[in-house]
């Protein structure tokens, strides 16, 4: 079990192993109560290798139980079935990645600890068909550049370690900003991505000839395989950009709105959104807006649209609110907007 940890083994890898030991512990059960039941004759034993024994069969089962909550624990991290495409297009947007180099090797997300072994990302065979959680990224566009975070472990960052050329990464929860420093149209695929917080002369490339992920100098930037991102397809983000007065907020079926960033992931294509709105006092909404990363709006209809198969960012603008007027006649009186006037009446 521990080896298949430190290899940095999917969930899927973990939960063959458990049903294998759960097999072992069922089949001598089975085995004990078919003698049980048939009255056959068992070999006594002495007291004290019986209680051995009664000891390592109750450990056995203990142990299998503590490894099934683990694997339950990690399968919930990250349970996704599917297949992962190569993401061509020129414009990134947020969502679940692998970053891979050519055809063979994906940035791997394990560690021990805080800190990447030797600074490095090593690098895993690219699954791209149910890939486990040692592979998968969440890649997001925050006001201070891209960043990326590992699945398999909460709030586990890439970051560069300091200035030195090959020998910087770490994940780390500190949060690790990169800029997005150019696209490669040319096969294979790939973004270019350069520190925003050590040396923005530093590149993150694949070293072919190591096997691993890191960042390097321009002058090795032309050794390096560009980096090629596989994109879940089924899941989008819908950004907010909030009023300077008042708020919004999105929702919709499984999917979670984000408190501190204001938004909402992931949302399936096809879901309808719903746009909950609190205006600032005497205001009202004006209009919606909804803009597609990839180019072109979304129309909205009461308070609500249909997810495209793209992110979305969410705007939205006030009006006055509509008066509203009321009056007595038998006090001279009338509220507009809830004040209240008085009329004065003079008759000839």
């Amino acid at each position: 079990m521990k080896n298949l940890l430190l290899q940095g083994a999917s969930w899927r890898d973990i939960v063959a192993y458990v049903k294998r030991m759960l097999s072992v512990s069922c089949q001598h059960d089975s085995i004990t109560r078919r003698l049980r039941d048939d009255n056959e004759t068992i070999t006594p034993v002495s007291q004290s290798s019986s209680k051995s024994a009664v000891s390592l069969l109750t450990l056995h089962h203990f142990a299998a139980c503590l490894l099934m909550l683990f694997v339950l624990g990690v399968g919930n991290a990250w349970a996704y079935t599917g297949t992962f495409t190569n993401y061509t297009s020129s414009t990134l947007i947020d969502g679940y990645y692998i970053i891979a180099a050519s055809n063979s090797a994906s940035a791997s997300n394990y560690c021990v600890g805080t800190e990447v072994s030797s600074g490095r990302l090593t690098g895993q065979t690219l699954t791209t068909s149910n890939p486990g959680n040692n592979i998968v990224w969440i890649v997001e566009k925050e006001s201070s550049g891209w960043t990326f975070n590992s699945v398999s472990a909460t709030t586990k960052y890439i970051r560069q370690k300091g200035t030195t050329s090959g020998k910087s990464m770490e994940v780390n929860t500190t949060v690790g900003y990169f800029t997005l420093a150019g696209y490669n149209s040319n096969a294979p695929v790939g973004f270019k991505f350069t520190s925003a917080d050590q040396n923005s002369n530093n590149i993150f490339k694949y070293n072919n000839s190591s096997k691993w992920f890191s960042n390097y100098t321009g002058a090795y930037a032309n050794d390096m395989t560009p980096v090629r991102m596989f994109r879940d397809n089924s899941k989008y983000r819908v950004k907010t950009t909030q009023p300077s007065s008042g708020s919004f907020t999105a929702s919709a079926t499984n999917a979670t709105w984000d408190a501190t960033k204001k938004h909402l992931s992931w949302v399936a294509s096809t879901v309808t959104v719903t746009l909950t709105a609190t205006p600032p006092s005497g205001k009202e909404v004006d209009t919606w807006t909804v803009t597609k990363a990839q180019g072109g709006t979304v129309s909205v209809s009461n308070n609500t649209f249909t997810m495209p198969a793209d992110q979305v960012t969410v705007t939205v603008t006030w009006k006055d609110a509509a008066a509203s007027c009321s009056a007595d006649p038998t006090v001279g009186a009338a509220s507009i907007n809830g004040s209240l006037f008085f009329l004065q009446t003079t008759f000839i």
